[in-house]
Parts: C-alpha cells; structure tokens; sequence
C-alpha cells in the first residue's frame, strides 16, 4: 500500500514538473517570438530611414542644383542689364547733348516745342534706365523713393508735350489742367511720378 502511495506522489510530481516545464518552454517560445518581431521592426525602420535619407539627399542635391541655376541666371541678368544699359545710355547722352546744343542756338519758336519734348524724353529715358538697374530691388521690395524739389507743373507739361503726337496720332486730345492752388515746387520724386504717367501709353 505504501508503496502505492509513493509512486502516486512521483507521478504527481512528475507531472508538475512536465507541466512547469512546458509552461517555460511556452514562455521562452512567446520570448524569442517577441525578440524576432521587434529586431524584425528595427530591420524594416532602418531600411525605410536608410531610403528616406537618401531621397532627402538627393533633394538636397537638387535644390542645390536649382539654387545654382538661379544664381547663374540671376548674374547672367544683371550683366545682360549692365549691357544693354551701357549700349542704350550712349546714344542717349548723344540725344541729349545735341538736344541741348540746339536749344542754346537760339532755335525758331515753332521748333522750340519739339526740342523741349525731345529733351525731356531723352532725360526720361536716362532715367528709366537707371531705374531697371534696380529690378534686384524692386523685386526684393526695396524700392528707394527720392525726396526732392521740382516743380510739378513744368513736369507736367513736360509730360503734355512728349505725348500730345501719341495722343494726336490714336485721335485723342491730351488736355492738362491745373489747379491754382497746387505750388509750383513740390518735394517728392519727379522719375516714379512720371513713370505713373506713362504707364497709361
């Protein structure tokens, strides 16, 4: 009977010792499950950061290149302006000097309108000129706005005069009134006040 007894408590304890034993062998299976998922994770992030740093270096690349182009093209613009301002403000300087020689010789009265347009034309577009130097300020907003005393209303007429055949020749009459009241000298700048009104050819 005894021995009955003990072999039922080895078998009892056999079996707790199977049972802890698979139970061990269930938890380190669920283990190294985890452990292969999570370094299977790090693998596919490392790969997907590995493909992410290389597109941003190869957008890098290319706004480097862009940033190159516009550089260039920006260098190649300004010395187009220097050019072409150079080549435009010669013959101008021409215009204006013999403009200015023929009003000092005392020229007829009807030709006297013509020269005075022709003169402030030319100084017009001298100025114009050195106003497209500027684009690279313009562009960034940095117009610089001149405050000087001129007087308006020979400006005005000025205007009148380089523009009156304009007007003639679409059959329109360019008439100028002026107000009394308004000064003669004005403080402000004459060239974009100028360009306002050219603006509407």
């Amino acid at each position: 009977m005894k021995a009955i007894e003990q072999m039922t408590k080895e078998y009892e304890a056999q079996q707790k010792t199977n049972k802890f034993a698979k139970l061990i062998s269930i938890l380190a299976i669920a283990l190294i499950t985890i452990l292969s998922l999570l370094s299977l994770s790090l693998y596919k992030n490392n790969i997907i950061r590995s493909q992410s740093n290389n597109i941003l270096k190869e957008k890098n690349f290319e706004l480097q290149i862009a940033k190159d182009n516009a550089e260039k093209a920006s260098k190649a613009r300004a010395e187009f302006l220097s050019t072409v301002s150079h080549e435009l403000r010669t013959p101008l300087n021409a215009i204006n000097g013999i403009t200015h020689l023929l009003l000092e010789d005392n020229p007829k009265p009807n030709q006297l309108h013509y020269l005075n347009s022709l003169k402030f034309s030319g100084n017009y577009l001298l100025t114009f000129i050195n106003e497209i130097l500027e684009i690279n300020r313009i562009e960034s907003s940095n117009i610089e706005i001149e405050y000087i005393n001129f007087n308006i209303k020979q400006l005005l007429l000025d205007i009148q005069n380089s523009m009156t055949e304009i007007a003639s020749n679409n059959n329109n009459k360019f008439t100028l009134e002026i107000d009394e009241n308004i000064p003669e000298i004005v403080l402000g700048d004459p060239t974009k006040l100028s360009l306002k009104y050219y603006q509407f050819d």
